[in-house]
């Protein structure tokens, strides 16, 4: 068997592992990939509405990842700035801490639910600091279908 065979054959043998690990994963409920996720947060007192806005989650090994550019009801570049946050996956329940500096003021962020592998729901609190005065609002997160 030649070089070029042999290395044929090592690509194909890698790619099927990486189908049958993602499709265990899938069978097994377990959350893993990148899911569309949308966050709902209520209005704050200095804010002209409430926030609905789409990004991405990503889920890879236990880990978690995601980053939206923030919007406000004056506005998709109003808010100025980008909230980030990483977390982790066990046992189904997810936990995502994150954080943003706007315009105006800056927030920390954390997030709880339980995600499995069609997406799931998340709830949580931002704290934000606005002018020396600090408020919180709550968040929810729908996360891929939103079934869990």
């Amino acid at each position: 068997m030649g070089d070029h065979e042999m290395s044929r054959i090592i690509l194909v043998a890698a790619v099927v592992v990486e189908l049958l690990v993602g499709a265990d994963a899938q069978a097994q409920g377990r959350a893993e990939g990148s899911y569309p996720a949308v966050i709902s947060c209520d209005k704050l007192p200095f804010t002209a509405g409430s926030v609905r806005d789409r990004f991405v989650l990503e889920i890879t090994s236990g880990k978690a990842a995601y980053s939206r550019k923030l919007t406000s009801a004056d506005g998709p570049d109003a808010a100025g700035g980008t909230e980030t946050g990483t977390g982790r996956l066990s046992g189904g329940r997810l936990s995502l801490s994150g954080r943003a500096k706007t315009k105006s003021g800056s927030f920390e962020a954390r997030y709880i639910g339980e995600v499995s592998g069609t997406g799931g729901l998340l709830t949580g609190i931002q704290t934000w600091t606005y002018r020396g005065q600090s408020y919180q609002r709550p968040c929810q997160i729908s996360v891929g279908d939103g079934r869990g």
